[in-house]
């Protein structure tokens, strides 16, 4: 793990088992969602009228229906919508239009009072490079803002592709940008510490899109939601912008010499993030990757005898990295 980290450039990927580190009080009935959760919610919102109409109109569902796969179940949705159009199916639009709708509202947990104890580690441990090195890249495909209020706690500056004006504003050409302090009369670049690039590959729920721009918001009256719902062709639509620009950025970083990727709480079932890593192991000789727990441990707790939430037992065994590897 040492060599990992010490690599000319750092990668690390991060999914939907990531999020689970984050945690709110327990009075707050927001929590990290699974897929299973996401499906509660939906039923919750459109009831379960309407999905037993859908599964019984739409071929293949109703076995899906009762596995609770929400992804399954938009995904017959969707490819039956294209088919028969929305004018001949608008049950199955309405629904499709409130499961995502739901769906983004269940995976806005993060907040203030949000433990991100977690990602607060890592980007602690990660980020901080001489600035010699190449800045870290983290990729993730959640939507939430686990690591961008974790950077905010920790005073930490995140290079997201937007803009610093107001509105903020997306630009592919903001990822080459970098922060320097110019102190006086020195006349090489004074860069400064604690930086990081941050790729959201299935976009953010502070992302909305308004005619041809994409722009920071929460705001449902500045645009729709920019996101990549849990369904089949996740595939297709990661090569439309600026999904493409994150995905481009990924495979050529995975690919660079001398690169370790860290990849925590992805289970390697998207086949578009997935196939690209398996083509860079075949590529890049100097590719190493490290695929850990999602629990990320402090430093400080490194040895310790100690129960830990995503274990069966007390860790005991003397770690290298700054995760759980049980």
């Amino acid at each position: 793990m040492t060599l990992a980290l010490n690599a000319s450039n750092l990668v690390l990927l991060t999914g939907a088992g990531s999020s689970f580190c984050a945690r709110n009080p327990k009075d707050d009935a927001k929590q990290a969602p699974g897929m299973r959760d996401l499906w509660d919610a939906v039923v919750v919102a459109a009831t379960q009228a309407p999905i037993d109409a859908i599964a019984a109109k739409v071929p293949n569902t109703k076995a899906i229906a009762e596995a609770k796969n929400i992804e399954k179940f938009l995904t017959h949705c969707k490819m039956y919508l294209e088919l028969f159009g929305a004018d001949k199916a608008n049950e199955v639009s309405d629904f499709i239009t409130l499961a995502e709708k739901t769906i983004a509202a269940r995976v806005d947990f993060v907040s203030e009072v949000t433990d991100l104890a977690a990602h607060q580690a890592i980007i602690r441990k990660i980020a901080r490079r001489g600035i010699r090195k190449p800045r870290v890249r983290i990729f993730t495909t959640n939507y939430n803002l686990c690591f961008e209020y974790a950077a905010q706690g920790l005073r930490f500056t995140v290079i997201d592709g937007f803009s610093h004006s107001i509105p903020q504003v997306y630009d592919r050409s903001h990822f080459v940008h970098d922060i320097v302090r110019r102190d006086g009369g020195k006349d090489s670049p004074d860069y400064i510490e604690n930086v990081f690039h941050l790729h959201k590959l299935h976009g953010s729920i502070d992302w909305r899109r308004k005619e041809s721009e994409l722009l920071r918001s929460r705001d449902d009256r500045d645009g729709t939601p920019a996101l990549i719902y849990p369904r089949d062709s996740k595939y297709q639509e990661a090569f439309e912008s600026p999904y493409l620009d994150m995905m481009s950025a990924f495979q050529t970083a995975i690919r660079e010499p001398d690169t370790a990727l860290i990849v925590s709480g992805f289970g390697f079932n998207d086949d578009h993030i997935s196939k690209p890593i398996m083509a860079a192991v075949e590529a890049n000789m100097t590719l190493r990757i490290v695929v850990c727990d999602m629990a990320f441990l402090a430093s400080t707790e490194l040895g310790k005898s100690r129960p830990h939430p995503f274990c069966r037992k007390p860790c005991t065994r003397e770690r290298e990295s700054v995760f759980c590897q049980t």
